[in-house]
C-alpha cells in the first residue's frame, strides 16, 4: 500500500503481512457496539498487519526505511496537512502506542506523556 503526502513531493510505502499468526486470532476480544476491542491493548482486535515503512522522495526516487519499533505492528499512517510529518500507531502486547514521523528525516519516535 501506499500514501503520497498532501504536498506531492513524498510516498510513504506500507509493509504488510498477508497471513497474519494465529495467535492474533485467538486474543480476549470484548464486543461493545459493534466494535470489536482487544482488552488487553484497549485497540481494535485484530488490526491490520503493516510491519514496516519506507518513504520514497518522488522527485529523485531516493527510499530510506523508517526506524520502527522491533516487533511492529503498525496502523496506516496519517498525513499532516502540510506533508511534512505523519503519525501511526504500534500495537504491543498489552498497548497501543502513538508515533510521529518526520517526511525529511525519516525519524519515527513513541509521543510519552
Amino acid at each position: 500500500m501506499t500514501l503520497v503526502s498532501p504536498s506531492r513531493d513524498r510516498v510513504l510505502v506500507i509493509e504488510s503481512v498477508r497471513h497474519p499468526p494465529i495467535s492474533d486470532l485467538a486474543q480476549p476480544m470484548l464486543r461493545i457496539a459493534g466494535l470489536r476491542i482487544n482488552p488487553a491493548t484497549n485497540g481494535r482486535h485484530h488490526p491490520p498487519c503493516h510491519i514496516g515503512l519506507r518513504i520514497i522522495q518522488i522527485a529523485d526516487g531516493k527510499e530510506a526505511r523508517l526506524s520502527t519499533p522491533p516487533n511492529a505492528w503498525l496502523s496506516v499512517p496519517l498525513w499532516s496537512p502540510d506533508g511534512q510529518r505523519f503519525v501511526f500507531t504500534n500495537t504491543t502486547a498489552n498497548t497501543t502506542e502513538l508515533w510521529l514521523g518526520d517526511a525529511a528525516s525519516g525519524a519515527c519516535a513513541a509521543l510519552r506523556t
